[in-house]
């Protein structure tokens, strides 16, 4: 049996991470960009292509956050839409 508790989030991570479903295995991305996404919780992303995926919003413990990015998987670069 599994349980699950409420935790407080102390900390707001800004790592990335790529499944490969060939190997099945989770490596730890990181990106070639000058600027980057900054650490968040509760933001959405979704995949384009096996390529290219869109991270939007999600919050810091400051504020709520409304910018769209952009993740290369082959140039290993994020890249901002929208501030």
């Amino acid at each position: 049996s599994t349980s699950f508790e409420n935790i407080e989030i102390q900390e707001h991570l800004s790592d990335l991470w790529v499944f490969s479903i060939k190997a099945s295995i989770w490596k730890e991305a990181f990106p070639n960009s000058d600027i980057n996404p900054e650490a968040r919780f509760g933001a959405n992303m979704i995949a384009e292509s096996d390529v290219i995926f869109y991270l939007f919003g999600g919050a810091n413990s400051k504020k709520t956050l409304d910018d769209f990015w952009q993740f290369n998987i082959e140039t290993n670069m994020w890249t901002e839409i929208k501030r």
